[in-house]
């Protein structure tokens, strides 16, 4: 930024009060404009002149830097917490999709947060899927379809069928989730019959028991078979700590999530008593 261009940061800080957080471009363009000139350890300072937090100012300036790579973006009547939603997925490949299909809903009405976000899953749909009803796009981005066995015939069964209406996508989908459960009920009395008949039954002949083997000596370097998986889901899980925390609400309830994390502390203290 050239000499005449920069423009002090007091009176920057005046405009920004000036707008009383009423425009979140506006206000995160001033940010940039401020962050820009400060040197190192300036910037905590002036957000603290400011009365702003680092984060507040972080969201208004990510919200800003957004709008600059997707013009349009400023033109939607959008409510502020789709607007951080948004600048969170900045480097998601499916980004330009969703803000295409916001600009189709949100640019002549403001938008509710529930209304955004199921358009939102209707653009990552369309991304993901190609073209389908909205209805249709909105069911296959959905969460609901995340880590269940049955995803893959409800994806398809959602694909063929192509609803139109939410109520009708919700259908198919609760169909497709019966059909599986009362596949496994079936499965469980299958399961429970062949119990009562070998109970029932004459007792089987056993064979001998087998000579003892040398035990086998047990050590952290143990090369077990599910060591690769265990590494594969503790890397994810470091990455998936920097993503918003209320992406994976609901997917798991506490008492599972509790039971992952007692089964983690557990591995941790045993590591460190490995290490003593």
């Amino acid at each position: 930024m050239s000499e005449r261009n920069v423009r002090p940061l007091d009176k920057i800080a005046d405009d920004i009060a000036r707008l009383e957080r009423k425009s979140i471009f506006d206000i995160g363009d001033l940010l940039l404009e401020a962050r820009a000139q400060c040197e190192r350890g300036e910037w905590i300072v002036f957000l603290e002149q400011l009365g702003w937090s680092w984060d507040s100012a972080h969201r208004y300036a990510a919200v800003a830097e957004l709008a600059a790579k997707f013009r349009n973006l400023r033109n939607l009547k959008l409510p502020a917490t789709i607007l951080y939603d948004l600048a969170y997925r900045e480097k998601d490949v499916d980004l330009p999709s969703i803000v295409d299909e916001l600009a189709k809903h949100a640019s002549k009405r403001p938008m509710t947060i529930v209304d955004a976000k199921r358009v939102i899953r209707v653009g990552i749909g369309r991304y993901r899927f190609g073209d389908y009803p909205d209805a249709t796009l909105a069911q296959l981005a959905g969460e609901e379809l995340d880590h269940v066995p049955w995803s893959e015939k409800a994806i398809n069964a959602l694909k063929e069928r192509k609803p139109e209406t939410d109520e009708s996508a919700s259908a198919i989908i609760n169909e497709v989730r019966d059909e599986y459960i009362q596949q496994l009920k079936a499965r469980v009395v299958e399961d429970d019959a062949e119990v009562d008949a070998i109970l029932d039954g004459a007792p089987p002949d056993l064979p001998p028991p087998p000579t003892p083997s040398e035990p086998q000596r047990l050590e952290a370097s143990t090369a077990w078979a599910e060591a690769p998986l265990f590494a594969h889901a503790v890397t994810d899980l470091r990455e998936l700590r920097a993503k918003p925390i209320a992406r994976f609400v609901g997917m798991f309830s506490p008492a599972e999530l509790g039971e992952v994390a007692d089964f983690l502390m557990a591995v941790a203290s045993a590591t460190k008593a490995e290490a003593a």
